[in-house]
């Protein structure tokens, strides 16, 4: 248990005896005063992004009802609906009434989050909050934890800046994405069992993602660790899960989904599911709601020692090793009613001469040993001489000095993580993945056997990991190393620490994989707020909506109104998955307007809005090689929508194509006459004139060309 949460539990009794003028009672009355939560910036974030305009700054509270209370309104994280509004200096607001009302008695999660001006994300972890934190600031300490969705990536822990809300709230103890307790304090009035049931709901039947982190083991060894039993957690499955399951399964939101190979993708967390993999056996009449919730309502905020010590047991960990016990002396040899004096002299019993680990603890009978008697003060000196018997004899060179010890360098664990068809787990270079290498003598190896997958290119990368760090290890270019096979065959990886070298082999595999692009897609963070952005869909590979037209070795795709708005983002993806894929290098930020040099298997592309427009994106793939991975060129095309007619749309279809340059083409030769609204259009070299060098701007524009188009696509009545 934490240091603090002795203080929090005598905190807690304290308020629940203190009358109607408690401490807790004054900080809900305060917090009736604001609707609003505040957020400190930390300076070592980097300065917060703004957009062009100061209008709006990439701070945001995502806010989500954990127990209890009215719902909230369910929001996209980091999206126009969580925007913060800055207050003083560092300091920005979030007003909770925008999603819904924080009620007494109820537990929500928060999370602040900022983009500073090298488009770095930080965030705080998830916090725990009730009506109470309602007018408080929360600032962020250096103190860092795994997030509890994806455990590759660090959060930092935040704090409530009063100092009862400090003691009451805090870094949420989550069971994240592996099956751990992250650590930290509990909601307040969530019952236990809930914690475990919410992790049950969608990530441990997402087959591709965790499934096997929460097997019916490590289950029951959660729940050991809250004190409550599978039942428990199947009850509060049901009266949580019941009519949300019944209503998405009905209006088929979710369904069981397969790969082309049969393998379960998505399995709907039925609660036949739910009892088997909690490892009991449910009855048909026993999946209707509970009548009753389970007794666990009242949580501590801080984490619950496993363990307790019942008064009538002696834990052998709680003697100080310089005390001598009662339970040195063998009960058979030295009972006080049946011990002979000549065969059991207290002055004859040395200290050195009687090992504390001869007593059993079975041995001491619980109607001969009383618990007030079990204390090392209830010794009587008549038993055992304090003379003979000294603290002081345990001689403190007897114990090692911790200094003495040598220091040794941890092992390092080398694991395999790349493409789940490979290796059953997709990019995981943890060893819990399973994909451990084994040593064989100077080197490291791990072997698939009978791989089948045939004419499919694989990835991975070979990680190092020491302690906590990772280090991952591609071919010489630093990339993933990428293999087919020509047929069903064993796959080995090996790995020569001494030159860092990662090779792939065995009969019929082919290394590197040739890459052939057959298609590419536009794939990102679509939402609400940002209009028809990747029409709607989020971060899938395969979605043809999002397919970008071809032409030649350039790729593009438009779309058009997009709200004024920040943070959109994206990356392009070839064939329907994330093997090949292009985005920024490590550190980078997109620009819009411009060539970027695209990164192989890069970051997120991320840029914004300041007034509603036109995006086409573009990926020009002419000097890319496949070998290096080098040459492709992103581009960001930004427009501002346009009301009226626009430089060069002779035809006013409102596009500029092919045809206006004709019609262009045509005036000049005197086959027809334009208007002399429609002679200004054409103009758009803006020398006063219509000619084949108007044309000449029309058809580079229509090439992609950022100079020498004139004035071609912009507003008539913006250009002066």
């Amino acid at each position: 248990m934490r240091k603090s949460s002795k203080f929090v539990s005598a905190l807690l009794a304290a308020l629940m005896a203190v009358s109607s003028f408690s401490i807790l009672s004054a900080v809900t009355v305060s917090a009736a005063n604001d609707t609003k939560v505040y957020f400190d910036v930390p300076d070592w974030w980097g300065p917060v992004k703004w957009n062009s305009k100061h209008t709006m700054a990439s701070v945001y509270c995502h806010l989500y009802k954990i127990y209890g209370g009215s719902d909230l309104k369910e929001t996209t994280f980091a999206t126009k609906t969580e925007r913060c509004t800055w207050e003083h200096d560092n300091v920005y607001s979030f007003d909770t009434t925008t999603l819904g009302t924080i009620e007494e008695g109820a537990d929500y999660g928060i999370i602040f989050c900022a983009d500073n001006t090298s488009s770095i994300r930080n965030q705080t972890c998830d916090m725990t909050m009730g009506i109470e934190c309602l007018g408080d600031t929360m600032i962020a300490t250096h103190d860092t934890r795994p997030n509890g969705v994806d455990s590759e990536k660090v959060d930092y822990v935040g704090e409530w800046t009063d100092p009862t809300n400090k003691e009451l709230f805090g870094a949420m103890n989550l069971i994240d994405s592996l099956g751990n307790f992250l650590g930290g304090k509990f909601p307040l009035n969530t019952p236990k069992p809930k914690l475990i049931a919410d992790r049950l709901y969608d990530p441990a039947f997402k087959m591709k993602v965790n499934a096997k982190y929460f097997t019916t083991e490590r289950l029951n060894e959660l729940e050991a660790e809250l004190g409550v039993t599978a039942r428990d957690v199947y009850d509060q499955y049901v009266i949580t899960y019941k009519d949300i399951l019944e209503e998405k399964i009905a209006n088929g939101d979710l369904v069981d989904k397969y790969d082309k190979d049969g393998n379960p993708e998505f399995l709907v967390p039925t609660f036949e599911r739910v009892a088997e993999r909690l490892g009991i056996t449910i009855e048909d009449e026993t999946t209707a709601e509970p009548t009753t919730e389970p007794i666990e309502t009242t949580v501590e905020p801080t984490t619950v020692e496993p363990t307790t010590v019942e008064p009538t047991t002696v834990e052998p960990t709680t003697v100080e090793p310089t005390t001598v016990e009662p339970t040195t002396v063998e009960p058979t040899t030295a009972e006080p009613t049946t011990a002979e004096p000549t065969t059991a002299e207290p002055t004859t019993a040395e200290p050195t001469t009687v090992e504390p680990t001869t007593a059993e603890p079975t041995t001491a009978e619980p109607t001969t040993v009383e618990p007030t008697t079990a204390e090392p003060t209830t010794v009587e000196p008549t038993t055992v001489e304090p003379t003979t018997v000294e603290p002081t004899t345990a001689e403190p060179t007897t114990v090692p000095e911790p200094t003495t010890e040598p220091v040794t360098e941890p092992e390092p664990v080398y694991v395999v993580a790349g493409s789940e068809a490979f290796l059953g787990s997709n990019w995981n270079g943890k060893p819990e993945s399973g994909n451990v290498m084994t040593k064989n003598g100077d080197v490291y190896t791990f072997t698939v056997n009978g791989f089948d997958a045939i004419d499919q290119e694989m990835q991975f990368k070979v990680v190092e990991n020491i302690g906590d760090s990772q280090r991952w290890i591609g071919d010489e270019n630093g990339q993933n190393v990428s293999f087919s096979v020509e047929k069903v065959t064993d796959v080995t990886v090996t790995y020569e620490p001494a030159t860092d070298k990662v090779t792939v082999s065995g009969d019929g595999v082919i290394s590197p994989f040739e890459l052939v692009i057959k298609s590419v897609r536009i794939v990102g963070a679509a939402d609400e707020n940002k209009g028809n952005w990747l029409n709607g869909i989020s971060w899938e590979p395969d979605a043809d909506a999002n397919l970008m037209e071809q032409n030649g070795d350039v790729y593009s795709i438009t779309f058009n109104n997009l709200p004024e708005e920040m943070g959109y983002e994206f990356k392009i993806a070839a064939n329907g998955n994330w093997n090949a894929n292009w985005g920024l290098g490590k550190g980078e930020s997109a620009v819009v307007n411009a060539p970027i040099n695209a990164t192989f298997n890069g970051e997120n592309l991320k840029f914004d809005l300041d007034e509603e427009s036109n995006v086409t994106v573009i990926l020009d793939l002419t000097n890319f090689n496949k070998d290096t991975k080098e040459g492709a060129v992103i581009t960001i095309d930004v427009a501002s929508v346009v009301s009226g007619p626009i430089f060069g749309d002779v035809d006013g279809d409102g596009e500029i194509s092919i045809n206006d340059a004709t019609e262009i083409q045509k005036f000049g030769v005197e086959l027809i006459d334009f208007t002399d609204e429609q002679k200004f259009i054409a103009d758009v070299d803006g020398d006063g004139r219509v000619s084949v060098l108007d044309v000449t701007c029309i058809q580079k524009y229509l090439a992609g060309f950022k100079t020498g188009t004139g004035f071609v696509g912009q507003d008539v009545n913006s250009v002066s």
